[in-house]
């Protein structure tokens, strides 16, 4: 059914092989691992007909916009957890990196939404930044 391929990328093992299923179809079959403690990150399978080569390139992309969340693959969330102060800080230093602002930008930014109720925490300010970034 084509060959499996198997590659380490950015610390997650990713996995993916065509094989048909129980039904008669043939599938292409996933998953990312995340290699340190072997932790399911996702997997699936998928009717597209791309080579499995092809679909490991967009297995790739998922892992580097995961990589860029606050909680990548909502491990967090998903134990109900709340996601780390310093992680958010690092998250909002990055975006500040990303989008070429300085601090005093940020701080005024910061200082113009202090007030607001709905920034009570800097999760939902980070994503709002981010949104409002994305626009510009």
């Amino acid at each position: 059914m084509g060959f499996p391929m198997k590659v380490s990328y950015r610390g997650f093992e990713i996995d993916a092989y065509r094989e048909r299923s129980l039904g008669g179809e043939v599938l292409l079959y996933w998953s990312i691992f995340r290699e340190s403690d072997q932790y399911e990150c996702d997997s699936g399978f998928t009717y597209d007909s791309s080579p499995v080569k092809t679909y490991v390139g967009y297995l790739k992309q998922r892992v580097d916009a995961e990589m860029e969340e606050l909680d990548p693959w909502q491990e967090l969330e998903s134990q109900g957890k709340r996601i780390p102060t310093s992680r958010l800080l690092a998250h909002f230093m990055l975006l500040m990196n990303k989008h070429g602002i300085d601090s005093e930008q940020a701080a005024e930014f910061l200082i113009e939404h202090k007030g607001r109720r709905k920034f009570h925490r800097l999760a939902v300010f980070a994503k709002r930044l981010k949104r409002a970034l994305t626009l510009r």
